[in-house]
């Protein structure tokens, strides 16, 4: 019995030991409340931090601190602060000032003279189907020199301007010279200008000048959506002034019959002038769409095009002259007339911005007149009945280059 008591002893001390030797060995932390075990907070390595003082709130305004500057405050009218879309529009003056270059189409074919076969002052008419030495196609006319402006007004996503383009008179001229051999096709000629055996029958001199010059002005109202970049819609008034000069100069013996000082004699001197003009107002509608170039090296460089169209009331005045060398009037006659003429334009542009509020424009642009008075189309050759009409059928088509430069203020 004694030795049963021992064996059991032996057996509880020996558990005993084995229990003391395994928890030195695997020391583990308590578990925590909830979950895995915590790390426990590093030991500070400095002095301890001083704690806040501390106050029960709600806090006073006399004691919160200050908020952000009155500069960081959106508008009242803004819906929030993290909508792009709803960001403030911006509103700004506007203007460009520039210069232009313009041509006017040709003239045509318009005969003025004929060669006679021979140089004895006959006063007798040309042969038929005599060859011509002078016609209107053969006048190219001049580049116009111009100016041209725009000052406006934009907010939100709308804007007013207004835009006005001038084009200085300018002239060109063809000139022959054949002593006795130039039959002008003039008939009917006045008192006054008979000339030697009629003043445009084999004259020595024919010089033709054609002059041109161009006004256009307008008001317009533009409106974009943001949704659709570059796009720009134009309702507007254009006022348009063109006006269209043909000068036909004769000599008749000032080659063949000088003066003992070597002048011709006026009294057989001559200018046929036909000066038309209009006079267009006119509602129009159009367009204006830029895009920047798709690469991110040149995207400070935009591409676009502009295109307007324009009907309305044309006032047509057609003035024609008879005028001898020394001053002497053969007639003075003006006619007035109220056509419907149309206006085209179409413009294409490149854009440099070179800078955040300024940009410069080049392109080139073409400005078509439809259903207008021009003074080929009313040459009227029969000298006993001028202006007996007025041609309002004529086309006229300028074109050129311009550049300018555009500022936002």
């Amino acid at each position: 019995m004694t030795g049963c008591w021992k064996g059991v002893a032996l057996v509880v001390a020996w558990l005993g030991l084995c229990g003391t030797a395994a928890w030195g060995q695997y020391p583990t932390l308590p578990p925590g409340p909830i979950g895995a075990a915590r790390m426990p907070e590093p030991i500070p390595a400095g002095p301890p931090k001083p704690v806040p003082e501390m106050m029960p709130g709600p806090i006073s305004p006399l004691v919160a601190p200050p908020g952000p500057c009155p500069d960081l405050n959106l508008p009242v009218n803004h819906s929030s602060a993290f909508q792009c879309e709803n960001f403030p529009l911006e509103e700004a003056w506007f203007a460009s000032v520039g210069a232009t270059a313009l041509q006017r189409q040709g003239l045509g074919n318009h005969p003025l003279a004929v060669l006679d076969p021979s140089n004895i002052d006959t006063g007798f008419l040309p042969p038929f189907r005599s060859p011509q030495v002078q016609n209107t196609n053969q006048i190219n006319p001049a580049l116009n020199l111009g100016v041209r402006g725009t000052v406006g007004y934009l907010w939100n996503n709308q804007a007013i301007e207004f835009t006005a383009t001038y084009v200085f008179n300018a002239s060109k001229s063809t000139t022959q010279a054949i002593p006795g051999q130039i039959d002008g096709l003039f008939t009917n000629a006045p008192f006054g200008f008979s000339g030697d055996n009629g003043l445009f029958l084999q004259a020595d001199v024919m010089r033709t000048t054609h002059t041109s010059e161009l006004g256009n002005a307008e008001i317009n109202y533009r409106r974009w959506n943001g949704a659709v970049n570059g796009l720009e819609f134009i309702f507007g008034v254009r006022y348009s002034y063109v006006r269209d000069k043909l000068s036909i100069f004769t000599d008749d013996d000032g080659l063949t019959f000088p003066d003992v000082f070597g002048n011709p004699d006026p009294l057989r001197q001559a200018t046929y002038v036909m000066d038309v003009k209009n006079n267009i107002i006119a509602p129009q509608i159009g367009f204006e769409y830029q895009t920047p170039l798709p690469t991110r090296l040149l995207d400070w460089i935009y591409v676009g095009g502009i295109g307007k169209a324009a009907v309305g009331p044309n006032i047509l005045t057609s003035t024609t002259t008879l005028t001898r060398g020394d001053g002497f009037s053969g007639f003075n006659s003006s006619h007035t007339a109220i056509a419907v003429s149309q206006v085209y334009e179409l413009n294409g542009f490149v854009d440099f911005h070179i800078l955040d509020r300024a940009r410069l424009r080049a392109g080139y642009t073409a400005m078509w007149f439809v259903d207008v008075g021009t003074a080929p189309n009313n040459l009227n050759l029969d000298l006993g009945s001028p202006n007996s009409h007025i041609s309002k059928n004529g086309n006229i088509l300028y074109h050129g280059p311009y550049v300018e430069l555009q500022f936002l203020f």
